[in-house]
């Protein structure tokens, strides 16, 4: 009975704080703007390859033709295998060269969460809360559930209609849809990157805000554990090779794209060891991403835990 309690007055609270969090737009527009700049940037090459594509393989000469009956292709057949590796290949790669602009977040979503908690205070919530039977743990937790549940409702409707638009692309260029393994690569990069991004984010500019008593006070040290978590993320999760920041989970997942089309198509040309990342490149082990994640709880542990204390000594709750 009391487990239950406490989980419905966690719930109510991130009830509230969600449409707080709503009106005052600030944690919405910033994840918006976020998702749809890391949305963009991932279709803009599969755009420029499908332009290419749709029109590069239209003509073969009997050479080519002949050299592909040789090794049991039809020009019909082998245009199709083409167009279907111009899709698997662009779509991942074009994710793998954008895939770091979630960083973004790390450094501005902490400013738009940031004044979560002082906000309670200059409307005196804080002195309302300590008249009922809620603690300061149950507070935080359910400020923190509501934003989360916001950061995350926002994330899924850009990832939605990313999906629907790459859908569009690819069958107006090259008459197909993407594969399932296609699909799940982006569920993967949403679900263990792009996700643990926003929500340490997000977290940690809630937490920030809970050690000042104005909005206004809790913006510049906001921003600055955005970029001290940015630096951080990227020293002890970098990736051991990469041509764009990255940190190991986004590098396991990259390193490990391959479809049948890619397969194929990489067989024929004697790239066998070939992926969208390149070919003879450092491998990350799922351990090491175990241990990425391992290290980020422990960490957003210790910070929920001062940012409790700092609540139950300065505010007595």
């Amino acid at each position: 009975m009391r487990m239950a309690l406490i989980i419905r007055q966690i719930l109510a609270i991130a009830r509230t704080e969600f449409r707080f969090s709503i009106r005052r737009s600030a944690p919405l527009v910033m994840t918006a703007l976020i998702c749809l700049l890391v949305a963009i940037g991932s279709l803009l090459f599969p755009l420029e390859t499908f332009k290419e594509w749709s029109t590069r393989l239209l003509d073969m000469s009997p050479e080519q033709v002949e050299n592909l009956a040789s090794m049991g292709y039809s020009a019909e057949a082998f245009r199709d295998l083409a167009f279907r590796f111009a899709l698997d290949w662009s779509t991942a790669s074009g994710a793998a060269m954008t895939s770091s602009t979630i960083f973004l977040a790390l450094v501005l979503l902490p400013i738009a969460t940031a004044p979560v908690i002082p906000a309670d205070r200059k409307f005196n919530v804080l002195e309302i809360l300590r008249s009922t039977p809620i603690h300061g743990g149950i507070y935080l937790a359910g400020k923190i559930l509501g934003v989360l549940a916001l950061v995350f409702l926002v994330a899924l409707l850009v990832f939605l209609a990313f999906l629907l638009s790459l859908e569009i692309l690819a069958y107006a260029y090259l008459r197909l849809f993407l594969t399932a393994d296609g699909l799940f690569l982006f569920l993967k990069i949403s679900l263990l990157d792009g996700l643990p991004v926003l929500a340490c984010a997000a977290m940690l500019g809630v937490f920030t805000g809970t050690f000042f008593r104005t909005r206004r006070g809790a913006l510049l040290p906001g921003f600055l554990v955005g970029v001290l978590s940015l630096f951080g993320w990227l020293k002890l999760f970098g990736a051991p090779a990469s041509g764009v920041p990255r940190d190991v989970a986004a590098y396991f997942i990259f390193q490990n794209y391959r479809t049948a089309a890619m397969n194929t198509l990489f067989e024929i040309n004697g790239l066998e060891g070939q992926g969208i990342m390149g070919a003879d490149l450092p491998q990350v082990g799922i351990g090491q991403v175990f241990l990425m994640y391992g290290i980020l709880l422990l960490f957003l542990a210790v910070f929920a835990l001062l940012a409790r204390r700092w609540l139950l000594w300065k505010e007595h709750f």
